[in-house]
């Protein structure tokens, strides 16, 4: 077991969210796992973690090439309106979110976000009445451009992608914020 590259939101009442990257190997060429715990009293105590992924595909692995990876792909955002939002990619190329709307006690099912590509470093932000918007970039491409989905049903679904800047490099680690 190997916790590490949290990522944390604290709402106005102090509690505190973690999601991070937990290196399981559970039978698959890439181990990881995506784990969440929370804080009711300021972060003095936390909750058991839940596995929000469960998959043998490598979790929170974001795949350049065949051969290569970092780890670390994933996101946790948190709303105005206290909703979570959580996303990943998995080793193999798939990109999740999901979502809670109870302060993390429990999440929506997975949702696929459709790409051709395998995505890595998933950046999210919220903007007003429950939009939310998902960036990545892919791996297996030289020239890999930053994609931005965006969900105008709190995550339910998302919208196809958007190239944000076709470039002749490599785009990488996006960051998104709304005003």
């Amino acid at each position: 077991v190997f916790s590490w590259l949290p990522r944390i939101a604290v709402d106005s009442k102090q509690r505190v969210f973690v999601l991070w990257q937990e290196i399981i190997f559970s039978g698959g060429s890439h181990g990881g796992d995506i784990l969440f715990a929370r804080s009711e009293d300021g972060g003095r105590n936390f909750s058991a973690p839940l596995n929000l992924s469960r998959s043998i595909a490598g979790d929170g692995k974001g795949r350049i090439n065949k051969d290569s990876w970092h780890n670390g792909s994933l996101d946790l955002a948190l709303g105005t309106d206290g909703a979570l939002y959580v996303a990943w990619t998995e080793y193999e190329g798939a990109l999740w979110v999901r979502r809670s709307s109870d302060g993390g006690r429990t999440f929506s099912g997975r949702v696929r976000i459709n790409d051709a590509k395998p995505a890595r470093g998933p950046a999210l932000a919220l903007g007003p009445k429950g939009v939310v918007y998902l960036a990545w970039t892919v791996g297996d491409d030289k020239a890999a451009d930053i994609r931005v989905a965006k969900s105008t049903d709190g995550g339910g679904s998302f919208g196809a992608p958007v190239i944000v800047e076709r470039s002749k490099g490599y785009s990488d680690a996006p960051k998104l914020a709304v005003d």
